[in-house]
Formats: structure tokens, C-alpha cells, sequence
């Protein structure tokens, strides 16, 4: 029985969009050719659409010759771009142009911020792969993602897989564009510049010696939540450093102490997060079949593999 081909999920890069990056790329001189007979060069856009459909689907590079030769560009082609514009700092630059967008649409939230790392395969290798502990020392990468309150990724760090989390905390903290750090530096203190004030006559009012400042009022700052990989004086140090205070995860002896963490482990913990009391509960062992009766011990369902929140 034959089964039929799934249809390819192509991507095709509209016109708004090829606006804001068409800006973005990096400037190149026009080939010089003595007779003027040197090879046409593949549009920038069509090379971003394969790029794009790359990313889109997970293929390979080689998958590429396989589309449209009108919409897409062959695989070489297309990778010899990508690292050209890696290179050109490309890239960088649109990650900092997307976060600028998301900002202005949806706003970027400052006062809880998350930091992980995950390892993933690196069969070919390259200068930041490493051996992985967990996979027989194959070669693998470690991403450290910082991220903030929406789970929009605003910094990230990639080194080997052998590099220990709480390792990458400080390049993982300083890898935040510098653009999107001074919004977190006003979120934190406010706008360094207010049309319509003088600032010169707030700092004299502020200098005066009846004037005193309002200890009630609420400090804003940067929550920075961190798994039990993270539970070391050097990673707290670091943080406090750069504006963050660190919060353990649920269960660690810091939580539930004021500032130092969040609330307590609770009966639904165990179970790896926000589990549903009914799914946490003791379930009763079946009868023996030798005539012993079942006693009641805790057991968990065999759908209870991940957190759940089902209220």
C-alpha cells in the first residue's frame, strides 16, 4: 500500500516584510569584471526565503534543490549567504530589530526574567561545540537563554555542551543588546530624559535638607528566576551585580524566605510543578492475586510524566 506524499510547507517572504529587512542587510560593493561577463548574483530576497523555509520546516540545506528553482535558491548558494551575513553581523541585527518590533506592539516585561541552559547535538562539530556529558562525549553545544516575563529570548550564549550552567551566567546576563538594556535600566529607574522637566531644579529639591525620599514606595526590579543548577554564592553575586534578584526554584531551602524565593513546595510539586491536586493524590493498590489486599501507597498515574495546571 502506497502512501501518499505529504505536501512540502514552503514559505514565501511578503512584501512588508522584505521592507524591514532589505534595510538590515549588509552594504556590497558591485563585482568588478574587466569584460563585464561575471555571474549574476541571486537575489538577496530569494536567498532569504530559502533561508526562512529552512528554518520554517527543518530541513536540511541539500533540501533546498529540491523546490522551486524560481522562488528558492539552491543549497551552496544559499549557504554561502547565510554565512556571509552571519559574518556581516546580520543576524544580530535583526534579532535586535524584532525585539525593538515587539516592543513598541506588545511591550517587553522586565520584572520576572528566566535563565537555562539546554545541550544539543553538534555532529560537525565547530569551534564552540564541545564533548557532551550526557551523550558518550559526542559533540554538542550548551545554549543559555536569558529570557524575559513573555518568554521572548533577549540574550543568549552558545558554548559547549561540556560548560556548566552557572558558568555562562555572567556572559549570559551581558549578552542582552545594549538597546534593550537601556529599556531595562528604565524600567528599572525610570527615563534619563523627561520632556518638560527640569532636571537641574529636581536634583537642587532633592538636595535640600527637608526634603526626605518615600521609603513605602514600591522599588521595580528584575526577578530573575533560576533552576537548582544555579544554587551557588557566585551566581547570586553575579546577579545582584547586574541588577537581578535571584529567585530558587520551589522546594529549595531559599524559598518561602521573604525576598530570597518563591513560595514553598507544595503537595503538587512532587510531580515536577503546578500538578493538579487529583492528579497528586495517593491512588489505591489493585488487590495481590494471591489474596493479599492492597494497601494504599502513593502512586502516580501514568499520565503524570509532565507538570499539569488544570484549573
Amino acid at each position: 500500500m502506497s502512501q501518499e506524499r505529504r505536501p512540502v510547507q514552503e514559505f514565501e517572504m511578503s512584501d512588508a516584510l522584505w521592507e524591514r529587512l532589505e534595510v538590515l542587510l549588509p552594504e556590497r560593493a558591485a563585482p568588478f569584471h574587466p569584460l563585464g561577463r561575471h555571474r549574476q548574483r541571486v537575489p538577496d530576497r530569494k536567498v532569504l526565503n530559502s533561508i526562512f523555509s529552512l528554518l520554517r520546516t527543518g530541513g536540511q540545506w541539500q533540501s533546498l534543490n529540491l523546490l522551486d528553482s524560481t522562488r528558492y535558491a539552491k543549497r551552496s548558494t544559499a549557504h554561502a549567504r547565510f554565512q556571509e551575513w552571519t559574518e556581516a553581523g546580520f543576524f544580530a541585527r535583526l534579532w535586535e530589530a524584532s525585539l525593538l518590533d515587539y516592543d513598541e506592539m506588545h511591550g517587553l516585561d522586565f520584572e520576572w526574567m528566566a535563565l537555562d541552559g539546554a545541550m544539543t547535538k553538534a555532529p560537525l562539530g565547530g569551534e564552540k561545540s564541545g564533548p557532551c556529558p550526557c551523550d558518550r562525549g559526542k559533540g554538542g553545544v550548551k545554549r543559555s537563554p536569558l529570557t524575559e516575563a513573555s518568554g521572548v529570548v533577549v540574550g543568549l550564549v552558545v558554548e559547549g555542551a561540556n560548560r556548566h550552567d552557572m558558568k555562562l551566567v555572567r556572559q549570559t546576563l551581558e549578552s542582552v543588546p545594549a538597546i534593550i538594556a537601556a529599556k531595562r535600566d528604565e524600567f528599572l529607574f525610570g527615563p534619563l530624559e523627561v520632556e518638560g522637566v527640569d532636571l537641574e531644579a529636581e536634583l537642587a529639591r532633592v538636595r535640600e535638607p527637608e526634603w526626605e525620599p518615600d521609603l513605602e514606595a514600591p522599588v521595580p526590579e528584575s526577578g530573575l528566576c533560576l533552576d537548582a543548577g544555579f544554587d551557588y554564592d557566585e551566581v547570586r553575586e553575579v546577579a545582584a551585580e547586574l541588577g537581578y534578584t535571584t529567585h530558587p526554584p520551589r522546594g529549595h531551602p531559599l524559598a518561602g524566605r521573604g525576598e530570597t524565593g518563591l513560595p514553598s513546595r507544595t503537595k503538587g510539586a512532587a510531580l515536577g510543578g503546578r500538578a493538579h491536586p487529583l492528579v497528586a493524590q495517593s491512588l489505591p493498590t489493585p488487590p495481590d492475586p494471591m489474596g493479599q489486599k492492597g494497601s494504599q501507597r502513593p502512586r502516580l498515574a501514568p499520565f503524570c510524566l509532565c507538570p499539569l495546571d488544570l484549573e
